[in-house]
């Protein structure tokens, strides 16, 4: 009886797991997987050896993966559609709550310097860099929506989020680019933040990770489920 419940418990967990199946990769073989890695980890090492700065560092162990997801990724778009843009926006979204998790590990370890704490591409730490990401993202949503929404409560909720981020990046982008002098004597604060036009007891590096984790949990949850119906649909 055990063995029974045993195998009845893994037969669950097998079909619990099944959608994954979509996600397999289709074009690339699997020694070219494992050749990508094994170089992407070697330009890793090599680059910290080497004293490279951080940006340079993860773009280098990054850059082997390119040719490789976009070859997936037109294979599913021609395959499945607009979920393959899902996925797209899933897994950038993803990397972008990595930076802005650094960007809150860095206040912390600089003993809340904001002027330290601008995650590893420093460089794009700017508000039309923001505003440009958050706009394609919001973009990229109301055309998941339109598509995908009805059957998909999780892509409401993470809209809903990424609307109330959107419109705290629309205020930012104004105040930045029409009063500079403001801006820089604590409207960077924004709407949300602590010290900005509403205020929070959020600085604004732990107030934007809140938000990007309220838009990409669901979203993730909202792409798992849109991956068991394309899985039940292919299925038929």
């Amino acid at each position: 009886m055990d063995a029974a419940v045993r195998t009845t418990g893994k037969g669950r967990l097998s079909w619990r797991l099944a959608p994954l199946a979509v996600l397999r990769p289709e074009l690339v073989p699997t020694r070219v997987i494992v050749a990508t890695a094994a170089v992407s980890l070697g330009l890793d090492i090599a680059t910290w050896l080497m004293g490279f700065p951080p940006w340079l560092v993860v773009s280098m162990t990054l850059a082997p993966w390119i040719p490789l997801l976009f070859i997936e990724g037109v294979r599913k778009y021609r395959h499945y559609g607009l979920y393959a843009v899902f996925g797209a926006i899933a897994l950038l979204q993803v990397g972008h709550l990595g930076e802005h998790t650094v960007q809150v590990i860095q206040v912390f370890a600089f003993s809340g310097d904001l002027s330290r704490a601008h995650g590893l591409f420093g460089q794009l730490d700017f508000e039309t860099v923001h505003f440009a990401w958050d706009s394609l993202v919001w973009i990229g949503l109301v055309a998941l929506l339109l598509r995908f929404g009805r059957d998909n409560p999780w892509l409401i909720v993470s809209f809903a989020a990424a609307s109330l981020h959107e419109v705290e990046h629309i205020y930012l982008f104004y105040v930045y680019r029409f009063d500079p002098a403001f801006y820089f004597s604590g409207g960077f604060a924004g709407i949300m933040g602590s010290g900005g036009l509403v205020g929070s007891p959020l600085a604004r590096p732990y107030l934007h990770f809140v938000y990007n984790v309220l838009v990409i949990v669901p979203l993730l949850f909202a792409f798992w489920r849109q991956t068991v119906q394309v899985f039940r649909a292919s299925a038929r």
